[in-house]
């Protein structure tokens, strides 16, 4: 069965491919919230940033499809340059501050976290 002029095996490999950019996608997503947060050498800022984007894989894909879908979003309008960056990684930082808590009990502690 072919769809637009492709194989089955040429649309698995298409989805495969996919899948396995999200970890190295992922691990780039996490490098600038650890590096804000903590101090690492850059050997230890990558390997902690893809253990991360392997260890909390829903988080991952989440992050990332958050963050290809606000460029190609900002590539095809103008407008939403404007406030997208923002607004995506504010969304993002939700998901980053909850995987940031369970590694580092101090950030537990913090007079905004206190209900």
């Amino acid at each position: 069965m072919r769809r637009n002029g492709t194989s089955d095996f040429g649309y698995l490999v298409y989805v495969a491919y996919y899948g396995v950019l999200i970890i190295p996608a992922g691990a780039v997503c996490w490098l600038f919230p650890l590096l804000g947060r903590f101090d690492f050498n850059i050997k230890g800022l990558f390997l902690t940033a893809l253990q991360l984007s392997v260890g909390h894989l829903p988080a991952t894909v989440i992050v990332v499809l958050l963050t290809a879908e606000t460029a190609v979003f900002c590539i095809t309008r103008w407008w939403p340059v404007l406030f997208m960056p923002a607004f995506s990684m504010l969304l993002a930082s939700l998901f980053f501050e909850k995987v940031f808590q369970k590694y580092s009990p101090e950030l537990k502690n913090t007079p905004e976290n206190t209900d």
